[in-house]
């Protein structure tokens, strides 16, 4: 319904909100109409008796039009909605010449002055406010100066001050109310502007919307024509593929992809070519061109096929035959298009893959070079998983090679933790027996005592140092690579160790004996000091008791000297000689003797130095370690 009131009211507003404000108007003259009846029912006794006969006669005639208006729907808006106005304003002004400044008097007032906004605009609400006003200050001042009485009596008295503040109050509620109405009216312009505006958008959008639709109709057409085509497409490239997996070879891998690509690309001859250094060498090729067996071709021979292969591009003719640079030996078959496909596996092209065709006008189209792309894809497939194949089963075996080291490392970590926790165990429980007694007892202690309890703690301490230091040493012999090699001072080496284990000497009453002259030889001179400190000190220990121990040293084959440390003790056994150069294996179930470490190291320490590390010993008759070095010299 468009806007009946384009001049008085807001523009913009949609028509939702003219016909809801018809619809109002409507319902207020009814309502107005059967109020107006029900007041003149009222009334009328009253006003009979006070013999205002004119009175009653007036009202009829305004209840009879009300009700004429209310029933008249093609009567012009501003006519009803004043209308409408007068009938308020009426009632309400009926209400105050009858009771005064009554609560249905104000309320006739108040929704007399709120419709002139709302039927009209804010100026014809701002008349109707003024109107109410004059209306209760003329009829208040009257009442208080006595020139006027309500004719029903009036609810209540009337001063100069409350008409004044009843004025007052009317005017700042009606006000506001007008002001708040106004507003929203304002902002409701303002949301169905946008509305507006968004349904204009979506409009366009969804006009546009149809529009790319039918263009994707359109599409999708085409896409389904091409699908099929892809289909067909794919299915022969996945036949090819199950034929492929019937191959063994590689040769066959290829002459297979030749001959289906022929068959696809209904381009009779094919070949494909890999680089063989600064060539192009054909490694299969359609049945039909026997002539290509062994054939080998340089960039200046095959220009399009190195085109290709630098460009990383098919390269594409209509006319072979035609072109300046064609090669005499397809003559006999009378190529016309023919089209080479780069073999690329990422970056790196690994040869072609080139078709032919004799028919004239049959050119290459862009669908034809893209099923070409697709089986030089898949000649790269093949050649790129015949790498990896040969590169899998050598990985396989350094695989293997790797967890068997592993799985050794791991068992000698194993038994290095265990040896660790075991051998340490032992010093340092001593160690914290002392202190728990030096520090409960000290003062009950004599010097004497508490200089014994020191040394067993300083005894105790060096144990755990020289086990601690072994472990250091072995892990540094497995970590160092640049060993700095030369001549060995075996005199003073041996001289050192003695010196060294002196006090085992003396302790155990052992007799040593050594040769008048020791033999050149290379090595490194502290880890062989290690060296004979462990077999001098394992000859000491298990030597027996006052063992008789010899060191000497004799020439071994390959250029090497044998060095070797002999005891008087009991011998080894022969299941246990296998056990002796195992990381962290003891033979003796002593825990206070040895922790499994020594002869590992030994082990260790001559294999980097490029000797070897052994024993010969039968039970009763004693042992004999040695090690061997490279002589210094013939």
């Amino acid at each position: 319904m468009p806007n009946p009131l384009p001049g008085l009211a807001l523009p913009g507003l949609p028509a939702s909100f003219w016909q809801a404000r018809e619809q109002l108007l409507t319902l207020l003259l009814r309502a107005e109409a059967l109020f107006g009846l029900l007041t003149f029912l009222l009334t009328a006794a009253t006003l009979y008796n006070a013999r205002l006969y004119s009175l009653i006669v007036l009202q009829s005639f305004i209840l009879a039009l009300i009700g004429c208006l209310a029933l008249w729907r093609g009567l012009d808006y501003r006519v009803r909605a004043g209308v409408v106005l007068a009938g308020i304003y009426l009632l309400g002004l009926n209400e105050l010449l009858n009771f005064g400044y009554s609560e249905d008097a104000h309320a006739f007032l108040f929704a007399f002055a709120l419709s002139g906004l709302l039927f009209f605009d804010w100026k014809i609400g701002a008349v109707a406010l003024a109107l109410t006003i004059l209306s209760l200050v003329a009829v208040g001042e009257l009442f208080v100066l006595g020139l006027f009485s309500p004719i029903s009596g009036a609810l209540r008295p009337l001063s100069h001050s409350s008409v004044l503040t009843t004025c007052l109050v009317f005017i700042l509620t009606v006000g506001s109310m007008q002001v708040g109405v106004a507003v929203l009216l304002r902002h409701l312009q303002a949301a169905w502007q946008l509305e507006a505006a968004a349904r204009a958008d979506l409009e366009r959008r969804v006009a546009e919307r149809t529009a790319a639709l039918a263009q994707a109709h359109a599409q999708a057409l085409a896409a389904s024509r091409y699908e099929a085509e892809q289909k067909e497409f794919l299915t022969l490239l996945h036949q090819t593929t199950l034929e492929l997996l019937d191959r063994r070879t590689l040769a066959d891998l290829l002459q297979a992809v030749v001959d289906r690509a022929a068959i696809v690309l209904d381009a009779p001859y094919g070949e494909l070519l890999l680089r063989e250094g600064d060539e192009l060498a054909v490694q299969a090729f359609t049945a039909n061109q026997a002539f290509l067996a062994g054939d080998r071709v340089s960039r200046s021979q095959a220009r399009l096929s190195w085109q290709a292969y630098d460009t990383h591009q098919p390269a594409v003719l209509e006319d072979y035959s035609a072109w300046a640079s064609h090669r005499s030996i397809y003559d006999a078959i009378g190529l016309r298009a023919v089209a080479d496909f780069p073999i690329l596996i990422g970056s790196e092209c690994l040869g072609v893959l080139a078709m032919g065709r004799t028919r004239p006008g049959q050119h290459f189209t862009a669908d034809d070079v893209r099923k070409g792309m697709a089986f030089s894809h898949l000649a790269a497939l093949v050649l790129d998983n015949a790498n990896l194949y040969a590169t899998a089963l050598h990985e396989i075996a350094e695989r293997k090679q790797a967890e068997l080291a592993l799985q050794n490392h791991n068992a000698e970590l194993d038994a290095f933790a265990y040896m660790v926790a075991h051998d340490l165990k032992t010093p340092l429980t001593g160690l914290i027996g002392y202190n728990e007694i030096l520090q409960t007892d000290y003062a009950t202690l004599s010097g004497a005592e508490v200089q014994g309890f020191l040394a067993d703690i300083a005894r105790l301490s060096d144990k755990m140092a020289a086990i601690i230091n072994d472990f250091m040493l072995l892990a540094n012999v497995r970590a160092r690579r640049d060993i700095p090699l030369g001549p060995v001072p075996m005199t003073a080496i041996v001289a050192a160790v003695l010196e060294h284990q002196a006090p085992l000497i003396a302790a155990t009453g052992a007799t040593v004996a050594l040769p008048d002259a020791w033999p050149e030889t290379i090595g490194y001179a502290p880890w062989v000091e290690q060296i004979w400190d462990n077999y001098l000190s394992n000859a000491l220990k298990y030597g027996g008791s006052a063992p008789r121990v010899t060191l000497g040293a004799d020439r071994a084959a390959g250029g090497m000297v044998r060095f070797w440390v002999r005891d008087s003790g009991p011998g080894i056994a022969p299941d246990d000689l296998k056990k002796l150069f195992v990381p962290f294996s003891r033979l003796y179930a002593s825990p206070s003797e040895g922790h499994g470490l020594g002869l590992a190291i030994v082990q260790r320490v001559v294999d980097k130095l490029g000797g070897t590390a052994g024993v010969e010993s039968a039970p009763g008759h004693g042992s004999l370690f040695y090690f061997t070095l490279p002589a210094a010299g013939p």
